[in-house]
This record gives C-alpha cells, structure tokens and sequence, in this order.
C-alpha cells in the first residue's frame, strides 16, 4: 500500500537547474600531459580547452582543474576525451544533479555516461543553496581504478553567492578560469585567499604492522601533481636546520601559498587518490575544527583521508595571532610523507614588502 501523501507519484524537474540559476559553462579536456610526480612520464589530467594547447607544450604548468562558482549557479561541463586510455567520465560530489545524465558513474541500469575516446559530452551540476558554500571533489569514474591516481581529478569550489574572482598576481578576472589559488570577494563580507592543494599516494604498507618496517614511502607522492623531497635538499646540505630554507635551497617545487599579513585565507585540502591517511599541518597558524560555531576548539593539525576535502581558515588569518610576516611550513604531519615530498611553504608579506608579488585585498567596508 501506498503511504499516506503518497498516492501520487511526484514529477520529476524538467532540469535540475531552477530557470532563474546564473549559468556558467566550461569546455574541459581530458588528456595526457608530461607530471613531475610522475618522473616527467605521462599522467592524465582535466584541462580546460583554452588552457590545453600551453600545457602540452610546456608554456603552463600542469595543474590540478579547479573551477570557482558561487552557491546558485547552474555549472555545464563540457567533457572532450583526448586520452588513450579508454573511457572517462566527470563525477563531482557535493553538487546537485540528474544520476541518469550527469553522476559520471556507471551504476546498475543508469545509462552510460562515459565519454570515449575522440567523443564529448555535457554534464550539467547545480550548486544547491541548501548545501551552500562547498568544495567538490572531481574525479575520473571511467577507470576509477587507475586515472585518479595518474591525475585525472580536481575541483569546484562554490564560493558566496554573487562573489566575484581575480588573480591574486594581476588582478585579472579569474571567474572562468581554472587556478588553485584565486582572490575571492564576496558581495557582503571582507575579501579573502583561497587555495587548493591535492594530496595523493600510493603506499599500502608504511605504518603497518608488516615486518620489517618501512622507513620510507613508495611509490607515486603528489601535492598538485609536485614534490619536494627532502632526500634531495639533504644531498646538497646536510644540516637538517636549513633543509626548510629558501635561502639555502630555493623555493620547493610544491605550491607556494601567499598573503599579505592579516589577510584572511582558505586552504581546501583534497585527497582524490590514497592507500593512507594524511595530517595537514600549518605551522604557526590555529583554526576552529567547527568554523562559525563559537567555542569551537582549536587546531593547527587535521587528519584527512581518501575522497576527503577539508577547509582551513586559520583564526587569525595569515601570519597567525600576531600576524607575523615570514615562511610558513605547511604539508603532511606524518614525517615519512614529508621527508617524500608532501609539503610546501605559506609566505606571508608584510603590508609594505616590496618583494611581495601578490595584489593586496580590498580594504574592508
């Protein structure tokens, strides 16, 4: 028998997009790209259409795909398959939409929604106000077992709603853009930095019980498709005091996150692709475990694991309680993963450093 208020059967939405939601549409490629990870051989990655001819050339750096939308908008992705490698898809969690069109994800009599080789497709996402801010995880479901871990992954990171997007750099509109690191400024609230770091590994023994014990990670390591291992920096210099210095060693080649002192900063931290749990950490900076929730504990280390994406927004912004301009540590707080690669540098400027190579945020009203 039927519930009671269930006689009849709901009609489904002609879209999952609300007519009067803003629409913004991109044209991203699936394709095959050199990654230092990967010891310079071959990886596969989303890439958006425009930015694809200067990654394979060299021109850019491969990068993760991170897309920035705010809470309301109606997202249409254009997936084109430039791989050789089969089949892919676009599943993004988090978002809002039809699981017979638009999951990515082959799953019992739903439609195929793959795309093959030298093929494209549209899948078409809402970012529900009822989720509100987010961060979704990107990931290739054509071959959920290999292409995760050879870099076919990203994000879209819903920020407030009719916010607006720059390079921290030129200053340029970046709303259309794909980058890991954007200005975001939202239409009531004070201008903020927001990062995207992507942590992955492949190691399924190190911190187990198996004899005899692993003292070093194997196998691929990635943070933004880079590394920095220490083994390295230790070659050139073995005092352990410095192996963090700039000025000794030059800038790792993971991502360097930057901000004016004070600014106010958001790290999401995404792990597509891992055998293990990782520890962020951010030296020198705490933030609430519970954001808004007042009271909430504070932290300066958290464990994230596989298909997980955490945000970070230190209390007190950049540069921490005092707002202390210099190098930061950031990475994995598990030391085997750090001495492998997984960790990188949070510079904060002083307001009138004239080396900072970052726009200053808008004053607050």
């Amino acid at each position: 028998q039927k519930l009671p208020g269930h006689q009849q059967t709901p009609q489904a939405a002609e879209s999952v997009c609300p007519s009067e939601a803003i629409s913004k549409e991109f044209s991203v490629a699936a394709i095959e790209a050199a990654l230092p990870m990967l010891g310079e051989e071959k990886g596969r990655i989303y890439v958006l259409e425009e930015d694809k001819g200067a990654v394979l050339s060299g021109a850019r750096p491969a990068e993760p795909l991170v897309l920035h939308v705010n809470v309301g908008d109606c997202i249409r992705v254009r997936l084109s398959n430039e791989t050789t490698g089969g089949p892919v898809s676009f599943h993004a969690d988090m978002l809002s939409y039809d699981p017979a069109q638009s999951m990515g994800i082959a799953a019992g009599a739903n439609p195929i929604q793959t795309v093959a080789p030298g093929e494209a497709r549209t899948y078409t996402f809402y970012a529900h106000p009822e989720v509100g801010e987010t961060v979704a995880l990107v990931r290739d479901w054509g071959n959920v077992l290999e292409n995760p871990g050879l870099g076919l992954y990203g994000a879209i990171i819903v920020g407030p709603a009719g916010a607006k997007y720059t390079d921290p750099v030129t200053g340029e509109d970046a709303a259309m853009k794909s980058s890991w690191r954007v200005d975001v400024h939202p239409p009531s609230r004070p201008a903020y930095r927001d990062f995207s770091l992507f942590i992955q590994d492949e190691d399924e023994v190190i911190g187990t019980h198996i004899m005899p014990y692993s003292q070093e990670v194997e196998g691929v390591l990635g943070l933004n498709y880079r590394l920095e291992p220490l083994n390295g920096r230790l070659a050139r210099d073995k005092n352990t005091s410095r192996v963090f210095d700039s000025n000794v060693h030059g800038d790792p080649a993971t991502p360097i996150i930057e901000a004016m002192a004070g600014d106010r900063v958001a790290i999401h931290v995404l792990v597509p692709s891992s055998e293990q749990t990782h520890v962020f950490t951010l030296e020198g900076h705490q933030w609430p475990v519970e954001p808004g929730r007042k009271g909430s504990d504070l932290v300066s280390s958290l464990q994230v694991g596989a298909l997980e994406a955490v945000t970070v927004a230190p209390e007190w912004g950049a540069g921490g309680r005092e707002g202390l301009p210099g190098d930061y540590l950031y990475g994995d707080h598990r030391e085997p993963y750090r001495q492998g690669g997984l960790w990188g540098i949070f510079r904060v400027f002083a307001e009138d450093d004239g080396a900072a190579t970052i726009q200053p945020l808008p004053v607050s009203p």
